[in-house]
């Protein structure tokens, strides 16, 4: 779902990355590249490849995050901080995995989107 509500900001964030463009420009050379119906399509092209890349790697986070976090309960020995510390320290380090695969990625964000009008 956030990547659905989300994706059209960063078509146009693309957009102005790609092209030099202010916000402004961006937009105005959507709504001046067709209808609404054509303005719909290319703020929403490629959301689906998008969506299906996103629910893997969020499979991936909560598969590795769900890992290191019977690992190490396993190594630690305190109950007080098996509850609390291991499921905070290993959110952290998959968060920070998370973001270092999602900043990879973003340069190669404008491959995925159609040439402008």
């Amino acid at each position: 779902v956030q990547v659905a509500v989300l994706y059209p900001l960063d078509t146009i964030k693309v957009r102005c990355q790609a092209g030099g463009l202010p916000v402004g420009a961006a937009v105005r050379q959507l709504a001046a590249s067709g209808g609404p119906m054509n303005v719909f399509k290319q703020l929403y092209a490629g959301v689906i490849s998008a969506s299906i890349a996103s629910v893997a790697v969020g499979s991936l986070y909560y598969f590795t995050f769900c890992a290191a976090k019977r690992t190490a309960a396993k190594l630690l020995t305190d109950k007080d901080t098996k509850s609390s510390s291991s499921g905070s320290t290993t959110a952290a380090v998959g968060s920070s995995i998370d973001q270092q695969q999602q900043q990879q990625q973003q340069p190669y964000r404008h491959l995925l989107l159609p040439p402008a009008a």
